[in-house]
């Protein structure tokens, strides 16, 4: 994992924890799917609902 992210593993997790906690589910893209193949990006949210 590189940039931002990898700079807030822990904050990510608490946040993570929190989240699912009330009742969400979370799905991580990267940014960089998101823009060269959004269909696919598309693709992979859908799967997960």
């Amino acid at each position: 994992m590189a940039g931002y992210h990898s700079r807030r593993r822990g904050a990510d997790a608490s946040r993570d924890r929190k989240l699912r906690r009330l009742g969400y589910r979370i799905l991580r893209i990267k940014a960089e799917l998101v823009l060269r193949n959004l269909p696919a990006a598309v693709a992979l949210v859908r799967a997960a609902l």
